[in-house]
């Protein structure tokens, strides 16, 4: 069983750009999200990841766990976020998020709702996971802390306001046309590899009515010749 106390900055990454690529695993009011081929294909491209990055013992119930541990992460950093603007704090005193994957999460922030969305695909995760995933996470963080040491500290830059909806720029926009382009085309793909398996399974069913006929028609056939030689043979005694 794979130590899941932490994970490489590396891995963590790789899994949320595969994740974002996918909106049918968190772009609730996509066509998307209904799919559940699409929440297939897009949770076998995740298991993928975890196996190049040797978790080999990955299946959808990890891919699963580890959605939600780190979609619960980011939500408690972005209430912290919420509750210090709604405190009525000056811009410099707006909490600032210590989870150092929370700017790659950001694209979710629009799918936020008081309710575990992300829940309606998986039962949620025991409390004895949740904790494991917290001491990754908290590991991941002091492991970013000690290299920002000798650089710029992220309380010395200027503080970005994080708005409760996302603000759609132009690259987003091509991005999620990008996506539902790519989800189209995974949709397509399916269809067609089950329609292949369809016709592979009635090939294989006429290539054994085939080889019945045969079999039949060479039992006709001996079965005519076997006549043939006894009536011969009759007519030979009665003579």
């Amino acid at each position: 069983m794979t130590d899941t106390r932490y994970f490489s900055k590396d891995f963590m990454t790789e899994f949320i750009r595969v994740y974002r690529e996918h909106t049918s695993l968190w772009k609730i009011k996509s066509k998307a999200y209904m799919n559940k081929n699409l929440k297939n294909v897009g949770i076998t491209q995740l298991i993928e990841v975890c196996k190049q990055f040797q978790i080999m013992e990955a299946d959808k119930n990890f891919v699963m766990k580890k959605i939600q541990s780190i979609r619960g992460s980011f939500r408690k950093e972005l209430k912290k976020i919420e509750d210090s603007q709604r405190s009525g704090a000056s811009a410099d005193d707006i909490y600032q998020p210590t989870l150092w994957y929370f700017q790659l999460l950001q694209f979710t922030i629009d799918q936020e709702t008081a309710t575990d969305s992300i829940s309606n695909m998986e039962s949620s995760t025991s409390e004895v996971g949740d904790s494991c995933e917290e001491r990754q996470d908290q590991q991941s963080n002091n492991a970013a802390q000690i290299e920002g040491e000798n650089s710029k500290s992220w309380t010395s830059r200027r503080r970005p306001f994080i708005p409760k909806k996302k603000c759609s720029s132009s690259a987003s926009a091509k991005f999620e046309i990008i996506a539902e382009k790519k989800c189209e085309l995974l949709e397509i793909e399916t269809q067609i590899a089950i329609e292949k398996r369809e016709q592979n399974k009635i090939e294989d069913e006429m290539r054994l009515r085939l080889m019945i006929l045969r079999e039949e028609e060479q039992i006709m056939k001996n079965e005519l010749l076997k006549y043939e030689l006894n009536k011969v043979r009759s007519l030979e005694d009665s003579n």
